[in-house]
C-alpha cells in the first residue's frame, strides 16, 4: 500500500466517497494504470459519473477495500457498451439500436424515408410528364375532336 507521502506527491484526479464517510483519492498514477485497459472509455468522465452515483446512492457506497473493484467493474461495463449513434454517423456507419424499441423506431424511420423517396420520384415523373406537353396539347389530349 502506498504511503500518504507518496500519494500526496501524485496529482489527485478526484475523490470518491466511501461508506465510512472518508474519501478514496483517485490519483493520476491509478488513472494511468487503468486507462490503457479500457481504450474506448473516457476514464476521467467515468470517474465523475461514479462520484455522482456514489453521492446519490449513499447506502450503496463501497468500502476502501472494494472501491477499486467498483471502479474497474464500472469501466469494464462502459467499455462493453455500444458506441453512441453520433459516433457511428461520424464514421459513416449506420446507427446501432440499443433496445428493441430503438430497433422498431429505426425500422419505421427507414421505411418512412424509403416511402418518401418513392413519393418524390413519382411526383417528379408526374410533373415532368405534364410539363412536356404544351397547354394546347394537354387540352387536345383531354377533349376529343
Amino acid at each position: 500500500m502506498a504511503s500518504t507521502q507518496q500519494i500526496s506527491q501524485q496529482q489527485i484526479i478526484c475523490t470518491l466517497p466511501l461508506n465510512d464517510g472518508s474519501d478514496f483519492e483517485v490519483t493520476q498514477g491509478f488513472v494511468a494504470e487503468v486507462a490503457p485497459l479500457y481504450p474506448n472509455v473516457d476514464v476521467v468522465q467515468a470517474l465523475r459519473a461514479m462520484k455522482g452515483w456514489l453521492i446519490g446512492n449513499q447506502k450503496r457506497r463501497k468500502t476502501r477495500r472494494g472501491i477499486k473493484a467498483f471502479i474497474t467493474g464500472w469501466l469494464s461495463r462502459e467499455q462493453d457498451k455500444p458506441k453512441a449513434v453520433g459516433a457511428a454517423y461520424e464514421q459513416g456507419q449506420a446507427p446501432q439500436p440499443r433496445s428493441y424499441r430503438d430497433c422498431v423506431d429505426l425500422e419505421q424511420r427507414q421505411e418512412n424515408d424509403f416511402l418518401n423517396q418513392l413519393q418524390e420520384q413519382l411526383d417528379g415523373k408526374r410533373d415532368s410528364g405534364a410539363n412536356s406537353l404544351g397547354a394546347g396539347q394537354a387540352q387536345s389530349a383531354i377533349t376529343p375532336n
